[in-house]
C-alpha cells in the first residue's frame, strides 16, 4: 500500500470517527441517563457513569400498565414509514433503473444523468442543444 492509500484511508476512518462520533455520544449519553436515579440526572456538574446503577428503572419501565400501548403505537408509526417509503421508493428504483438501461438505445442518447447529490434526486438536463431530451419515436 503506497503512502497516498495509506493517508487516504486513514483521512477517511477519522472522516467516519467524526461523522459518526455525535449520535454514539448520545446513544451512550442516553443509557447513562437510563442508569442513573432521576436525582442524578440534574446533578450538576453531570456525571457520565453513575456510582450506584438503577437498575430499577427498567423494572418500572416494563411494569408500568402504558409499556404496551406505546410499544404498539411505535410498530405502527414505523411500519407505515417504512410501507410509504417502500411504496414510493420501490417505484422510484425501478424507474431510474430502466433509464440506466436504456442509457445508449438512442431515444435519449444517454444525455440525461440523475444527480444523487441532494434529495429529493433531480434530472438534469444538459444546455447544449445536441445534447438535450429527444423523445424516442
Amino acid at each position: 500500500m503506497s503512502p497516498r492509500q495509506l493517508l487516504g484511508r486513514i483521512g477517511l476512518w477519522f472522516s467516519v470517527f467524526v461523522i459518526v462520533s455525535p449520535a454514539i455520544l448520545f446513544f451512550l449519553w442516553m443509557i447513562s441517563l437510563s442508569l442513573k436515579y432521576e436525582i442524578d440526572n440534574a446533578a450538576y456538574p453531570p456525571v457520565f457513569i453513575p456510582e450506584q446503577f438503577a437498575w430499577k428503572n427498567y423494572a418500572d419501565v416494563l411494569a408500568s400498565n402504558r409499556f404496551l400501548t406505546y410499544f404498539v403505537n411505535s410498530v405502527i408509526v414505523t411500519g407505515g414509514a417504512t410501507l410509504l417509503a417502500m411504496l414510493v421508493g420501490v417505484p422510484a428504483g425501478y424507474g431510474i433503473a430502466r433509464m440506466a438501461a436504456h442509457k445508449y438505445c438512442g431515444c435519449c442518447e444517454g444525455r440525461m444523468r440523475v444527480s444523487q447529490s441532494s434529495r429529493p434526486p433531480i434530472l438534469p438536463l444538459s444546455s447544449r442543444p445536441s445534447q438535450r431530451f429527444r423523445p424516442g419515436p
